[in-house]
């Protein structure tokens, strides 16, 4: 079986694993991030930075394609793209939750991650998330939240802790 990707690639591109991440969420060209990893002396061997970010394009359109399926389906297992690194469970679930901060009266956005054995259905998934929101109100400080799976991922070659 194939190394998973982050695990094939120098440890400074996976250090900026997250904001390579951002940077494909933010429409930002591959010269554009790795310019400015380079500029914050970050940058790793091009032909990595470019694998990192060409995989998290393809997240980025799983993730897109997600939202266009009804809320009830659920996803086969051969469509799930794998993780890049080690999971807590079996699917990886990233959700975002937008609802009004309870100290501001702002609207924020913040994600959740859900992790389970099994496939869910989106909508299950969902109502995890904004149950977890509820659970700990604390630590999230969010309330009026609306939740929407913005990408699976399931554990790959690298397994899960």
């Amino acid at each position: 079986m194939a190394l998973p990707l982050l695990q094939t690639v120098s440890s400074l591109v996976r250090i900026n694993w997250p904001f390579i991440r951002q940077g494909v969420a933010r429409n930002m060209s591959s010269n554009a991030i790795i310019g400015a990893l380079r500029t914050a002396g970050q940058a790793g061997r091009r032909s990595d930075l470019l694998r990192t970010i060409r995989y998290a394009r393809e997240q980025k359109q799983y993730g897109e394609r997600l939202q266009t399926t009804s809320p009830t389906a659920i996803p086969t297992r051969r469509d799930i793209p794998l993780a890049p690194h080690k999971i807590r469970r079996e699917f990886s679930y990233l959700i975002d939750i937008v609802g009004t901060d309870i100290d501001t009266g702002q609207t924020v956005t913040r994600q959740v991650t859900i992790a389970s054995n099994s496939i869910l259905s989106k909508a299950v998934a969902e109502q995890m998330a904004l149950d977890t929101i509820e659970d700990d109100e604390d630590r999230y400080g969010t309330e009026d939240a609306t939740a929407s799976v913005s990408n699976i991922m399931q554990a790959g070659a690298s397994g899960r802790f």
